[in-house]
C-alpha cells in the first residue's frame, strides 16, 4: 500500500513539474535568465553563472530549485488572479484614461462591418447568370462567415476582434430567440447536462491560459532592464498569443454558449415551470418574459406555472 502510494505521489509530482516547466511563467522567468546574460555578454555571462552555480552545495541546490519551482507557481496564481480584468481588457473595455484609444479601433471595426455587410447584400441581391453563379455563392458565404463574428447591430460594436466575437456570440440568442444569455446564463448552466458543462468548461479554460499567455508575453517588457529586444519580442509575442491563441479560444467558448442555448433553453423554461412554446413567436414572447422573470421577478397572468413533474 505504501509503495502504491508513493508511486502515485510521484507521478502527481513529476506532473506537475512537467506542467510548471512549460508553464508561460517559467518561459517569462527563462528570457529574464537570458536578458541577463546577454546583459553582461554570453560568455561572460554563462562563466558567472556557472562559477556561481558551482559553488552551491548540493542541499542549497535543491533550496534553489524549488524556490524557482515555487516562484513559478506563484506567477502562474497571480496571472490567473488578473485572468477576469485581462479578458475584459482584451474585450475592449477599458477605463476611462484609456477610452480615448478605444475610438478609433472602434471606427475602424464598424467600417470594417459595414464594407462586409455591403458586400454580402451585393453579393446576395445581385443578378446570377449561370456562369457567375457558383462566384457569387462564394463571396456571400465568405461576407457572412464574416459577419458571423460581428455583433449585428454596429452601434453593439467593441474596439476589439476578441470583444465583437463574444459580444457576438452573446446576442445571437437573443435575436434569434428573445432569451438573454448574460441574464439567464447563472440558471441555464444548472440544467446543463454534465457533458455540456465539461465541454463549456475547457472551452473557457482555454480562454483563460490565452490570457494568461498574452499577459505573461506583455511581461516580458520588463526584462528591458537588461536587453533591448526584450520589448519588440514582447509585442510580437503578445500579438501571436492574442491573434492565434485568444481569438481561437474566444470562437470557440462563444460558439459553445451560443449551442447551449439552441439546445437546452426549453430545459430552463421546464426548470422554471413554464409551459414550452409551440412556435417560433411563442419562444421569443416567453424567452422575453424570462428574461424580466429572472431579472426583476416580472409577474403575468398569462403565466400559469405547470405542476412539478413526479
Amino acid at each position: 500500500m505504501n509503495a502504491k502510494f508513493l508511486e502515485g505521489l510521484a507521478g502527481k509530482l513529476s506532473e506537475r513539474l512537467v506542467a510548471a516547466v512549460l508553464s508561460p511563467a517559467f518561459t517569462f522567468l527563462g528570457i529574464g535568465l537570458l536578458a541577463w546574460l546577454w546583459s553582461r555578454g554570453w560568455t561572460a555571462g554563462w562563466a558567472t553563472l556557472a562559477a556561481w552555480v558551482g559553488k552551491r552545495t548540493a542541499g542549497e541546490s535543491l533550496v534553489l530549485i524549488v524556490g524557482v519551482l515555487i516562484g513559478v507557481v506563484v506567477l502562474g496564481s497571480l496571472a490567473e488572479a488578473l485572468t477576469v480584468p485581462v479578458i475584459r481588457m482584451l474585450e475592449g473595455y477599458w477605463p476611462r484614461w484609456l477610452a480615448f484609444a478605444g475610438w478609433p479601433l472602434r471606427r475602424w471595426h464598424i467600417g470594417r462591418f459595414r464594407r462586409r455587410e455591403q458586400r454580402f447584400q451585393a453579393a446576395a441581391l445581385a443578378a446570377r447568370p449561370a456562369e457567375a453563379a457558383a462566384t457569387l455563392r462564394w463571396a456571400a458565404t465568405r461576407a457572412e462567415d464574416a459577419l458571423y463574428r460581428y455583433p449585428p447591430d454596429e452601434s453593439l460594436l467593441l474596439p476589439t476582434r476578441l470583444g465583437n466575437t463574444l459580444r457576438a456570440s452573446e446576442m445571437r440568442p437573443y435575436y434569434k430567440y428573445g432569451l438573454d444569455p448574460v441574464r439567464c446564463w447563472n440558471h441555464l448552466w444548472l440544467v446543463l447536462p454534465d457533458s455540456a458543462r465539461a465541454a463549456i468548461t475547457e472551452a473557457r479554460s482555454r480562454l483563460d491560459a490565452a490570457a494568461v499567455a498574452v499577459t505573461f508575453s506583455v511581461a516580458v517588457a520588463i526584462w528591458t532592464i537588461w536587453a533591448w529586444w526584450a520589448l519588440p519580442l514582447a509585442l510580437v509575442a503578445a500579438a501571436v498569443a492574442y491573434r492565434v491563441y485568444a481569438i481561437a479560444a474566444a470562437e470557440a467558448y462563444g460558439d459553445l454558449v451560443e449551442a447551449a442555448c439552441d439546445v437546452y433553453r426549453p430545459a430552463l423554461y421546464s426548470a422554471l415551470r413554464f409551459q414550452l412554446p409551440q412556435t417560433p413567436d411563442d419562444d421569443h414572447e416567453l424567452a422575453g418574459f424570462v428574461n424580466r422573470y429572472l431579472q426583476t421577478g416580472a409577474r403575468s397572468k398569462d403565466r400559469i406555472f405547470m405542476r412539478p413533474a413526479n
